[in-house]
C-alpha cells in the first residue's frame, strides 16, 4: 500500500501536466464555441425581425470568410 500513494500523486502530475499543456486549445474550442452560438442566435433574431434572407446570408458568409478565428 505504500507504493501507492506516490504512484498517485505522479499520475495526478501527469494530468495536471497535460490540462496545462493544452488549456491554451481548449480555451480556444470554447472561445469558438461561443462565436459560432453568438452569430446563430443573432441572425436568428435578425430573421425573426424581418431581415431579408439575402442580407442574413451576407452575415453568414463575412464570419465564415474570418474563419478560423485566431
Amino acid at each position: 500500500m505504500t507504493g501507492v500513494m506516490p504512484r498517485l500523486a505522479e499520475a495526478e502530475a501527469g494530468v495536471q501536466g497535460l490540462v496545462e499543456a493544452h488549456m491554451e486549445t481548449l480555451l480556444g474550442v470554447r472561445f469558438r464555441a461561443r462565436y459560432v452560438t453568438t452569430l446563430a442566435f443573432g441572425i436568428a433574431v435578425q430573421a425573426a425581425s424581418g431581415v431579408a434572407r439575402d442580407e442574413l446570408q451576407e452575415m453568414a458568409d463575412a464570419a465564415l470568410r474570418n474563419w478560423p478565428l485566431t
